[in-house]
């Protein structure tokens, strides 16, 4: 079982090793995919169904996948275009389940 949030270490941002795809598509709705593999097979199936609409997707790889900053990191791109909706997507990790 892993650590607990509360006791989790702190991943400096500048060693956090964040690697970010954005997919071109329809700009009114922009889909935030946290993932600690973009290559998985649910990431892959997700970018399919969304590939008509603006996706970013944050691979956040390392000892502690950290959802909350891939979220962050993710909207800070998002609001950068002018956009009517944005969408986060919520797809644990297969760590999490």
């Amino acid at each position: 079982m892993g650590l607990s949030l509360k006791y989790r270490p702190v991943i400096k941002a500048k060693s956090n090793n964040c690697y970010i795809v954005e997919k071109e598509g329809y700009s009114e709705i922009v889909f935030i995919v946290p993932t600690p593999n973009i290559k998985d097979k649910l990431t892959i199936n997700l970018q399919e169904l969304i590939e008509n609409f603006l996706g970013i997707l944050v691979e956040n790889k390392g000892e502690y996948f950290n959802y909350p900053r891939s979220v962050n990191k993710g909207m800070s791109i998002a609001l950068k275009y002018n956009t009517r909706w944005i969408i986060i997507s919520n797809r644990a990790p297969k760590c999490w389940q």
